[in-house]
């Protein structure tokens, strides 16, 4: 393995995006939106776990956008994955002075529930609305 077994994103080599259900529903529904002749059509997927994120719960999305040939934008020939952990997020997101804070992030299948600490520390409370 050319990373070692130590690389954090080993999991994620060559894994299958259409293999798993919400990932294949965000790569469809890219594929319907570029067949429609939306070119720069975006797509982002619902609240998951990522296949590198295994030490525990890691609330996350990923973006995918369409990749076509330069003299042929009526094919994709691959996407650009981009990966979003919502804590990464959120704590960017904040003033630097915000503490005591909960922050409900939920989409239409799940939610879970972060704090942000006195040192502005965005840490998961747990699955769910729990303010």
């Amino acid at each position: 393995f050319a990373f070692g077994d130590n690389f954090a994103n080993k999991n994620a080599i060559m894994f299958n995006l259409h293999s798993e259900f919400v990932r294949a529903e965000a790569i469809d529904l890219l594929l319907d939106a570029f067949d429609n002749g939306r070119r720069n059509a975006t797509s982002v997927t619902r609240i998951l776990q990522l296949v590198q994120n295994l030490n525990g719960v890691r609330p996350a999305c990923l973006m995918l956008y369409p990749i076509a040939p330069a003299k042929n934008f009526d094919t994709i020939v691959g996407f650009v994955s981009i990966i979003q952990n919502w804590d990464a997020v959120i704590g960017r997101a904040i003033p630097t002075n915000a503490k005591g804070m909960d922050f409900v992030l939920s989409d239409s299948y799940t939610s879970f529930t972060y704090t942000i600490t006195t040192d502005s520390t965005v840490t998961l409370k747990g699955k769910g609305d729990l303010h």
